[in-house]
């Protein structure tokens, strides 16, 4: 029996929060002046750039933090979620006191404050712009609520189609996948170095495994949490969640996990303590198994389960990759030893997802190796966003990325208007998600855009020429 599309009626009006824009702006600006002011004379130590780094995360955490004055879910605004992803990929080692500083001067590190500092000048400032429309397409997407029945149907072809990889490169053997579940992630037969050619295409299948997390929060609100169904779905959401950690990337379970909490906050019409403690709880616990990734991917997840070894993950810091020290590197070199890459990086991000089975010619590199340039070569390491635009053109291009960030904030933001639904809220969690880790990278941006991808076409196939009577 299907279930009519939900209207507006029928759940809370969803408005949209507060933006405060103009004051973020200011903030931001006076933030990085006093981290940059109040920055030692001498070469900067771990210690003594805790409190700079802090003015500088103050300055940027101000409108988001005035805004959750007047509605707490104010800060899933992805206009005020870029700050926060900034503070996290870039500043967070710093304000624990814990930043790698090898060979920085306070003038190194000065540089990068300013380098984050216009980069969210620019989110804030593309506020003063025309706001990018919404893509025809995303927005037909969800202009109506999924039954059910049809919500469980859509999570099971999700996970088959984003299991299919894994199970492909064991010949659907189900004790070889069992036991390799549970290896390293070098030790695994369906790492990306190993398919070939046109099997190449299979790395882009999980990213339907993704939606299946966010379609079991949508299935649970609407039918229950202990029902069979939504059990199910949270089943195989858990083995795809084990895949992706067992692969290693960090930043794709954070997506993974991160996307069905944000919908289950969306749907709160609002939030008390005892909901805050919920939420307060499920970020310790992701930032946790984030950690535990850390400490087991390489040897396999298996491992955490014999005798004590789950206590030797020490969970006193959270560890992120030294994002801020590169980003200062990078300043140190270029345009000094290195020129700008200019184009170049743009391009590689966003020709990245193409198999060279398609195209054997496409670019191979952004045109500056951090890692090879100071002789760590067979490295692979993460510069973050800032860096890759600093890269391009220096610290104007910094300022013009930062609004196009701003822009795909605001554009994506616009959905807010369709939370009040649970295909909304599920796209709105998606793409807070997808802005989120990329932060950390172009690269990261593209292809967790792959996801949204996946749910249009999930709804192209199967819920664009339905009815309310379907």
């Amino acid at each position: 029996m299907s279930t009519p599309a939900v209207t507006r009626s029928a759940e809370y009006t969803a408005q949209a929060p507060p933006v405060y824009a103009g004051l973020g702006l200011f903030s931001t600006v006076l933030g990085t002046l006093l981290g940059v002011l109040l920055l030692p004379e001498r070469d900067a130590t771990q210690a003594a750039l805790v409190f700079p780094a802090a003015m500088l995360c103050t300055g940027l955490a101000i409108a988001p933090f005035a805004a959750s004055l007047r509605d707490p879910k104010a800060i899933l605004r992805l206009e005020h979620l870029l700050p926060f992803a900034v503070v996290y990929w870039l500043l967070l080692d710093l304000l624990q006191g814990d930043a790698v500083l090898l060979g920085l001067t306070s003038a190194d590190v000065a540089n990068g404050f300013i380098a984050v500092g216009t980069f969210c000048a620019g989110c804030y400032g593309a506020a003063l712009f025309a706001r990018w429309h919404v893509p025809g397409l995303v927005q037909r997407s969800v202009d109506r609520d999924v039954p059910p029945a049809l919500i469980f149907k859509l999570a099971v072809l999700c996970f088959a189609v984003g299991s299919f990889k894994y199970f492909y490169a064991v010949g659907f053997n189900p004790s070889k996948f069992i036991f390799f579940l549970g290896v390293g992630r070098w030790a695994a037969p369906w790492g990306p170095q190993t398919l070939g050619g046109w099997d190449a295409i299979l790395d882009h299948l999980p990213y339907f495994g993704f939606l299946v997390p966010v379609f079991g929060v949508t299935l649970g609100l609407r039918i229950g949490w202990l029902r069979g169904p939504t059990i199910l779905v949270f089943l195989m959401a858990v083995l795809l969640l084990l895949l992706l950690a067992q692969g290693g990337g960090r930043r794709v379970v954070g997506v993974m996990a991160g996307a069905p909490l944000i919908t289950w906050i969306l749907a709160q019409q609002r939030l008390d303590v005892r909901k805050l403690i919920v939420i307060g709880v499920a970020v310790a616990s992701i930032l946790y198994f984030m950690e535990v990734m850390l400490r087991y991917r390489n040897i396999g997840l298996a491992h955490y389960f014999y005798g004590d070894a789950a206590e030797e993950v020490a969970f006193d810091r959270v560890n992120v990759d030294d994002n801020f020290f590169r980003l200062c590197q990078i300043i140190k070199i270029i345009p000094d030893s290195h020129d700008y890459v200019y184009h170049q990086q743009l391009v590689y991000a966003l020709v990245r997802p193409i198999p060279r089975a398609i195209w054997q010619g496409k670019p191979v590199g952004s045109g500056f190796n951090l890692a090879e340039f100071i002789g760590e070569k067979g490295l692979s390491l993460s510069v973050s966003v800032i860096s890759e635009w600093y890269m391009s053109g220096g610290y104007i291009i910094v300022l013009i990325g930062g609004l196009i960030y701003g822009q795909l904030a605001r554009m994506m933001s616009a959905l807010w208007a369709v939370t009040h639904l649970g295909v909304g809220r599920l796209l709105y969690a998606v793409c807070a998600m997808t802005l989120f880790a990329g932060v950390r990278s172009m690269t990261e941006l593209v292809l967790m855009s792959y996801i949204v991808l996946a749910w249009l076409a999930i709804w192209w196939l199967f819920l664009r020429n339905r009815t309310d009577k379907d």
